[in-house]
């Protein structure tokens, strides 16, 4: 609630309109602010309001009448007006302070950008005695006042009827925050130990090893043990066991249900070095050539090819033992 007077120049200007039989013209609302202003108590009697502490000044006011002796002025602070804080609201006949008004700060913040600002309606009566002949003002001020009782509840009011109460809970009807769906769903850690993927990254994912042969404890990673034995290697063939090395290899199905495990050549099953093939074949890049059976080189052609035509379109490097497809290196990691 603020605390409001009509001010001592107020009161003789209104003095001198009365004798003289004059109206007195409200003409503009003043909005002020003053640091450390006490709004707990009304303000004195010589209440003044400086320049400096003058914030807005509002002069498109509205007036009517509420009752035989009370008349009301209103001003609209649109969004446009801002930005400002004031605890002082005033009305003001010309350069007269009449009527004062002192509330706890209040903020006026104007439209900005993509903020949207606040827009303030201050009503500020006077009641004084026949207010309607020393004012002139003939209008009720219910003609341009809008009611919006019917749009707001009174402070009492409350919704108990349509809402539950705050402690209300809908636990047979929604499942709550920590629930998961793992009786319906695998999660997506379900790979069985031993699994071998590629993966493209530097940092071995939680729940796995890299498949670079290490030597790992078999209680540690019991179920990665019981999955995989000594297959790769049996460690200190007590306490460990290895993991396959799978650094520069390619993977292939094994011969037999039963046959995984390491021991396979790094060699393409090839051995013929660049200068090799083209001192003893004539060897091109694309070129068909044909391996002569018996003798020389064609030991290292498989047993019952020879005399074949061969196409070399792979990847042969000078001194290389390697024939490798075109290719892109990647870590293999397995769940343990």
């Amino acid at each position: 609630m603020s605390n409001c007077i009509i001010t001592t120049a107020g009161r003789a200007l209104i003095a001198a309109c009365q004798a003289n039989r004059q109206a007195l013209a409200i003409d503009k609302m003043l909005f002020g602010y003053r640091d450390g202003l006490d709004v707990s108590a009304a303000p004195p009697a010589d209440f003044t309001l400086t320049a400096a502490e003058t914030r807005h000044t509002a002069t498109a006011l509205t007036s009517g009448l509420l009752a035989a002796d009370c008349a009301v002025w209103s001003a609209v602070l649109d969004a446009a007006v801002g930005d400002f804080s004031f605890n002082i609201v005033g009305l003001a006949s010309g350069s007269t302070l009449v009527a004062v008004a002192v509330q706890p700060a209040q903020h006026k913040v104007k439209t900005s950008g993509f903020s949207t600002g606040n827009v303030i309606i201050k009503n500020f009566g006077l009641q004084i005695v026949n207010v309607a002949d020393l004012t002139g003002i003939t209008v009720n001020a219910e003609t341009w006042q809008q009611d919006l009782s019917g749009l707001y509840a009174p402070l009492n009011h409350n919704h108990d009827d349509r809402y539950s109460p705050i402690g209300h809970g809908h636990d047979s009807r929604y499942s709550p925050i920590g629930h998961t769906h793992g009786d319906l769903y695998a999660p997506l850690s379900a790979m069985p130990p031993g699994a071998i993927m590629p993966y493209a990254g530097n940092v071995i994912p939680a729940g796995f090893l890299e498949c670079a042969g290490a030597a790992v404890s078999r209680t540690l990673y019991a179920a990665l043990f019981t999955a995989i034995g000594t297959a790769w290697g049996a460690g200190d063939g007590a306490t460990t066991f290895n993991l396959p090395n799978l650094r520069t290899r390619f993977l292939r199905g094994g011969a037999a249900s039963g046959e995984t495990g390491g021991g396979q050549s790094p060699r393409a099953g090839l051995d013929l070095t660049f200068r090799e093939l083209d001192a003893e074949y004539g060897y091109s890049p694309g070129r068909v050539v044909t391996v002569p059976s018996g003798g020389g080189r064609s030991a290292h052609i498989p047993t019952g090819r020879e005399g074949n035509a061969y196409a070399f379109d792979v990847a042969l490097q000078e001194n290389s033992a390697e024939v490798l497809p075109p290719y892109a290196a990647v870590k293999f990691i397995i769940r343990y």
